[in-house]
């Protein structure tokens, strides 16, 4: 009975070591899943870190281009709400661009004004608005008998007096030469940016002048004669035709303001279509990171 029991016993004993070595065998291979599971944690957790840094420097670029927005959709505003409200311009030509019909839509005729047909560098600015005065202020007309109509509208209401200019004029040469001692200088108008309906009006204000880099030499240039037109340097000092000197620092920003208004909001508008690009960009990559910190975490 005892030998009978002794090999049941051994038999347990023999089951059991077998088992032993399984769990064994499986203990080895747990252990080796947690270093796993640990090295991937570990390396998931740097993943995890390296997301919500990215996350963090992508929501603070979009406040920067969201500010950035704000900033400059308010400049332009600001910019066109003077353009609208005719900011710096004369009574009479407000008087005139102002006036409406009887539906209270503006009257047809009426282009615009000198002012807003140029468009030109800020280096060129001052150049400019020197040549061109206060022919900043001449309004563009479609023809003749529109200016004819605008003069005695601001006759009868006492509004002021004002300059219109065709948009067909009558040429007789812009007095340029093509004299050997002139062809280093520019001419301003290569450096004017203008529609194509608008360049016999260019032509007739700018034609005729040329840059130079200072009055020394455009006295020099002048005395050598063949040339008609006037000379200007880019501060805005001037050798007209007949030899009469303009120039001096002094408040041109009443000419200036005019051009410099109408080019920053050209850039300001560039400018917004590019920060609304980088903007959506920037929220897209946020929105990717934020679900990329959801998934690792």
């Amino acid at each position: 009975k005892n030998q009978a029991e002794l090999d049941g016993i051994d038999s347990r004993r023999q089951q059991i070591e077998s088992d032993l070595h399984k769990k064994d065998a499986e203990l080895l291979g747990l252990r080796q899943m947690k270093f796993a599971i640990a090295g991937e944690s570990e390396s998931a957790a740097t993943t995890l870190e390296q997301q919500k840094r990215e996350f963090d420097e992508a929501e603070k670029r979009v406040r920067e281009l969201r500010d950035l927005v704000s900033d400059r959709r308010s400049r332009l505003d600001s910019i066109v709400e003077l353009r609208k409200n005719l900011e710096g311009y004369r009574d009479g030509v407000r008087a005139v661009l102002s006036r409406t019909d009887s539906e209270g839509k503006k009257l047809e005729g009426f282009v615009g004004t000198v002012g807003e047909i140029f468009e030109t560098e800020s280096d060129y600015e001052p150049a400019l608005g020197a040549v061109l005065g206060e022919k900043l202020q001449y309004v563009v007309v479609k023809s003749q008998e529109d200016g004819i109509k605008a003069i005695e509208y601001l006759k009868n209401a006492s509004l002021g007096r004002g300059s219109f200019v065709p948009m067909e004029l009558r040429h007789h040469g812009n007095g340029f030469s093509e004299a050997d001692h002139l062809k280093h200088a520019v001419r301003l108008i290569e450096k004017v940016e203008v529609e194509e309906e608008f360049k016999g009006i260019a032509e007739f204000l700018l034609g005729d002048v040329l840059m130079i880099p200072d009055l020394s030499h455009g006295v020099q240039l002048w005395r050598k004669n063949g040339f008609r037109g006037t000379f200007v340097t880019p501060e805005g000092d001037i050798i007209h035709p007949q030899g009469v000197l303009t120039g001096g620092k002094g408040d041109r920003d009443e000419e200036t303001s005019l051009l410099r208004n109408k080019r920053e909001m050209s850039e300001l508008e560039r400018e917004l279509s590019e920060l609304t690009l980088r903007l959506s960009e920037e929220k897209e990559t946020k929105k990717q990171l934020q679900r990329a910190v959801f998934e690792w975490e």
